[in-house]
């Protein structure tokens, strides 16, 4: 495991431990049920506001989401990981 950890470092990703992780059906099931009701709620945007703001409200949803994933850890997340 620290041999993956040592070569994870020196990807692009920095330390992102991708192939160390396990299958999920958890996991797998929540990201399509989060997807099918960001959908749900992208349409409703469309049908009471129109297109424009359901766009822009798209692309803020994703800039924010960007930001929280970039954020940096706190010293007691890194050392949960």
């Amino acid at each position: 495991m620290r041999e993956v950890i040592q070569q994870a470092e020196d990807t692009p990703l920095g330390g992102a431990l991708t192939s160390a992780t396990r299958f999920s059906l958890r996991r797998v099931m929540g990201a399509v049920l989060t997807t099918l009701l960001g959908f749900t709620f992208f349409n409703a945007l469309i049908g009471v506001f129109g297109l424009s703001a359901a766009v822009i409200a798209l692309l803020l949803f994703l800039a924010l989401a960007v930001l929280i994933f970039r954020r940096p850890q706190t010293e007691r997340a890194q050392h949960e990981t």
